[in-house]
């Protein structure tokens, strides 16, 4: 999550680092990553708390 704010870091000719404001996410498309990832890791989460449980049924 944090790569949506430290990927438009970069270094210049001058081997500074600059904050490159170009390659930002746009609002939306900062919206839609955020909720993919939020929504994937809910999704893993319950997936594996599922298999959890079901193979200690089957014990």
């Amino acid at each position: 999550m944090l790569t949506i704010f430290t990927v438009p870091l970069s270094l210049n000719d001058e081997l500074e680092f600059y904050y490159n404001t170009e390659l930002l996410l746009k609002e939306y498309k900062l919206i839609n990553f955020i909720a993919f990832s939020i929504g994937s890791a809910v999704i893993y989460f319950l997936a594996v708390n599922i298999y959890c449980l079901w193979s200690k049924q089957n014990r």
